[in-house]
């Protein structure tokens, strides 16, 4: 697709800057323009190798691999429409003392809900993860969660949306590399030759919220027989391998049933039109239960049959500020 055509596509696609939502919000996940600056990323004079996405307008717009047409906060509130619940727990400190060794702030790995990066490029038919644009130098490549960090905004006033690392200043970080990685020089993130359009192209840049794994019931149907298997019967006496005696496969044919329960009968329903269906009076169903963790994260857990979930833990009252 040629730059020009996908200019006009986002435009038409994206609210107007200056309206109350310049972010494209769609079910799990965001869209906004920003301009791709490899050169500035590679090459930086501060920071080189740190912002994956930045705020035109703010501090880091200049360093960043990405200069977003949105800010930090417009992007925070789109992420937060979505339902999600940022980590907030990357303190100031994180920075401030790096290079104190006696300090574990900096140690700290962002938490929160975890986010996808990927990229609308020109040319391309699909979209692109951020990762495949990256070369990493440590290995360790991305974890990317949703951190937050609203308080810090007009402190730092970056403007920084994505960073490559664990930093408080970041919307969203990367909780494979800490604070304390980056003052050591665990790794250095670059481009990939090749994978990104011209500086100063505009792209589109998704964030999407992960999905939540779904959890592993068991299966309702019943195992079937190993294929090729066989049961062996040894006379207890003379230490022969016999056929069964009518009581022992009567007895084997009872536990068997015994285990495997009644069989359930199903109604099967002929519809004037030729079809039929089947109510399985929910003999199929399984329990799941969705837990919110304090950091934003999802677990889904399956109950067992006839199972109902724990009651859901009272509320504690905000404690009241005078």
């Amino acid at each position: 697709m040629p730059p020009g055509l996908l200019r006009l596509l986002l435009l038409l696609t994206l609210p107007l800057a200056g309206s109350a939502n310049p972010v494209m919000v769609r079910p799990n996940e965001i869209e906004f323009t920003a301009t791709v600056h490899a050169k500035a990323f590679d090459g930086a004079w501060s920071m080189p190798g740190y912002h994956a996405v930045a705020w035109k307008d703010g501090r880091s717009g200049h360093a960043a691999l990405l200069e977003a047409e949105v800010s930090d906060t417009d992007v925070l509130d789109a992420l937060e429409r979505l339902g999600a619940r940022a980590g907030n727990n990357v303190p100031m400190e994180a920075w401030d003392k790096r290079r104190d060794r006696s300090n574990k702030a900096p140690d700290t790995a962002m938490t929160g809900p975890a986010v996808e990066l990927l990229l609308r490029l020109p040319g391309r038919a699909g979209l692109v993860p951020l990762a495949d644009v990256l070369q990493d130098s440590g290995g360790r490549g991305l974890d990317l969660r949703f951190g937050g960090n609203r308080d810090n905004i007009p402190k730092w006033k970056s403007g920084c949306i994505v960073c490559l690392y664990s930093c408080p200043g970041a919307k969203v970080g990367n909780a494979r590399y800490t604070m304390r990685d980056y003052v050591d020089g665990v790794t250095r993130f670059t481009t990939r030759p090749g994978t990104l359009p011209a500086d100063g192209t505009p792209v589109g840049v998704v964030l999407r919220l992960a999905p939540v794994r779904a959890a592993l019931c068991p299966p309702v149907d019943r195992p079937a027989p190993a294929a090729g298997s066989y049961r062996i019967f040894r006379d207890p006496v003379t230490g022969q391998v016999r056929a069964p005696t009518p009581q022992e496969a009567a007895r084997i044919a009872a536990e068997e049933s015994a285990a495997a329960g009644p069989a359930p009968a199903f109604e099967i329903v002929v519809h004037p039109d030729g079809m039929q269906s089947v109510d399985l009076h929910g003999a199929f169903a399984a329990k799941l239960v969705i837990t919110r963790a304090p950091d934003g994260t999802l677990t889904v857990t399956c109950l067992p049959s006839g199972a109902n979930p724990p009651p859901a833990p009272a509320r504690t009252p905000a404690l009241e500020e005078k």
